[in-house]
């Protein structure tokens, strides 16, 4: 049986959290990844990365409330 996300565990990719949520360089996001300020990725394999949008959006709600630091 196949687990169908629900809406609000749609997963994007890096692209679409850097080009429409959080517009910051890549290394910069890395690195909050590694620091643990940005949500870790979900792979799908060596070279394929996802991300919940739940959680960047929470992550963009926590930047507006002065909650979370983007760099």
């Amino acid at each position: 049986m196949t687990h169908i996300p629900e809406p609000s565990e749609k997963l994007i990719r890096l692209s679409d959290v850097l080009t429409h949520y959080i517009p910051i360089s890549k290394s910069n996001w890395y690195r909050g990844v590694e620091q643990g300020k940005f949500p870790k990725p979900i792979k799908f394999g060596p070279r394929i990365s996802f991300y919940r949008l739940s959680e960047i959006k929470a992550l963009v709600e926590a930047f507006d409330e002065g909650k979370a630091d983007a760099t």
